[in-house]
């Protein structure tokens, strides 16, 4: 697959494409209806199947710190998107010029002069341009004088709601994990590196690999079973907190995971935390002693978790 970064690079790489435009944040069970489409009708007319997507997000432009967490990083989404088949990813920089570009000189001066779409399959809610002003209406209006075509994928629904990216984020919030994992269609996750921290948990005999994260990264908080990939070339069972370890005075934001039956050396790695079943929230005991303690019951917790659903990969 191919990533190209920036509008003008992309002239000489995508021209005649069957396109679709969008966040794609969580690449969700809806997203993959639509990449399905592209990637097929691409396919059948030997086009080369083409998203664009943005960095930052236009939320994350406007909103800064107050943004909502994303679903996926940047290196999830392209990993998820190739996955799915995808021949090409455009992403175009999200920035003050760009909020401001009309909704007919996007389609006009992007879409047809300089990458000569071919077809558009977009979701329902497509909007675009300046103050979002643009619709689905008047890209069919626009394709009529520039010779390509508009597909709308129809939304899908699971129980009678739409499945999207806030919905998702909604169900991380309430802990809903069978609920998000369904929605995506896979196990949510957070990767990140293991950096070296305190080592209080290898003093309690609970050692951890620690992921830094920031606040907005996740809207997961609390104590869960768990597994991660990365580390070996099997998937190895855990539990793992998200938050600031409160009864230890934690200032920092980050995923710890205790590996169950794996003692190798994980610093430096870049790993996979696949989040399964929410245990309990996070919250401060009275000392070490307790928390210790408490751990050990959610270890017991997990395991019984794993056990009675005969998980392993």
């Amino acid at each position: 697959m191919q990533i190209i970064r920036g509008i003008h690079t992309a002239i000489p790489y995508v021209d005649g494409a069957v396109i679709s435009i969008g966040n794609y944040d969580g690449i969700h069970l809806g997203h993959k209806a639509i990449l399905q489409s592209v990637r097929s009708l691409a396919s059948e007319l030997s086009l080369a199947s083409t998203i664009i997507t943005f960095e930052p997000y236009p939320w994350e432009f406007f909103s800064g710190e107050k943004a909502v967490p994303r679903l996926t990083t940047f290196r999830e989404k392209i990993q998820l998107f190739e996955k799915e088949g995808i021949d090409k990813v455009l992403c175009i920089k999200f920035n003050e010029s760009f909020a401001k570009v009309q909704p007919q000189q996007f389609v006009n001066n992007f879409l047809v002069k300089k990458l000569g779409v071919k077809y558009l399959i977009l979701g329902k809610d497509f909007r675009f341009g300046k103050d979002r002003a643009g619709s689905i209406d008047l890209l069919r209006e626009l394709a009529l004088t520039a010779a390509f075509q508009v597909n709308v994928i129809d939304e899908l629904k699971y129980k009678g709601e739409r499945v999207s990216s806030s919905g998702i984020r909604l169900a991380l919030q309430k802990k809903d994990l069978g609920l998000a994992n369904t929605l995506l269609g896979r196990r949510y996750s957070l990767s990140g590196r293991v950096a070296y921290g305190d080592q209080r948990g290898r003093q309690w005999g609970i050692p951890t690999a620690n992921i830094h994260l920031k606040p907005n990264d996740t809207p997961l908080r609390g104590v869960f079973a768990v597994l991660a990939k990365g580390m070996t070339d099997r998937t190895v069972k855990g539990v793992a907190n998200i938050g600031t370890r409160p009864t230890v005075s934690g200032l920092k934001f980050l995923l710890e995971t205790h590996f169950f039956d794996y003692q190798g050396d994980v610093y430096g790695k870049r790993i996979r935390i696949e989040f399964c079943d929410w245990l309990r929230d996070e919250r401060q005991f009275d000392n070490s002693e307790d928390l210790t303690n408490q751990i050990k019951k959610d270890v017991v917790d997990a395991r019984s978790w794993f056990k009675s659903r005969k998980i392993d990969d």
